[in-house]
């Protein structure tokens, strides 16, 4: 039996989709990043937002095998975005962090968006920026509680 929730949250679902798919004329040409898979994009943003991972936490993250991992990892190193070595305390762990030109592309990517969204925030009209506002820390305040456990699930 569906809900009136189960539809609200499915009718939310469909509009996000197509916000998604609205906004994707607008994402600028010019991203520095070169051509990434999702997967290989997905590890780079993590660690630019995580500093550093270990690859078993890189792997459970996306839902792949070390070995596909590994492989993810090995080509964002031959294009000198990430950087391994090994944990000091469990010679085993492999540790991932972005080079220092990857957090270069990184960052210049993540200004780029910052400045894309900026510009689709400034046309939204003042008497209703406040509920995009609002509606975005709804989010992030659910969001947190799930985030921080799978990264201390990860960090075990």
């Amino acid at each position: 039996m569906t809900t009136t929730n189960d539809k609200t949250v499915e009718d939310i679902l469909n509009l996000s989709n197509k916000v998604v798919i609205g906004l994707l004329p607008t994402v600028p040409r010019d991203l520095p990043l070169p051509d990434l898979t999702m997967k290989q994009f997905r590890v780079a943003m993590f660690l630019f937002i995580g500093e550093s991972m270990r690859m078993s936490c890189i792997a459970e993250i996306l839902g792949v095998s070390m070995a596909t991992a590994t492989g993810i990892v090995n080509r964002l190193v031959e294009q000198d975005i990430v950087q391994r070595e090994h944990d000091l305390e469990d010679r085993r762990a492999v540790i991932c962090q972005l080079s220092p030109h990857g957090k270069k592309l990184l960052s210049q990517t993540w200004q780029s968006f910052r400045e894309n969204t900026r510009r689709i925030l400034a046309a939204i009209p003042e008497d209703k920026i406040n509920l995009v506002r609002e509606t975005l820390m709804l989010l992030l305040e659910t969001s947190k509680t799930l985030k921080e456990e799978m990264i201390k699930e990860c960090s075990k």
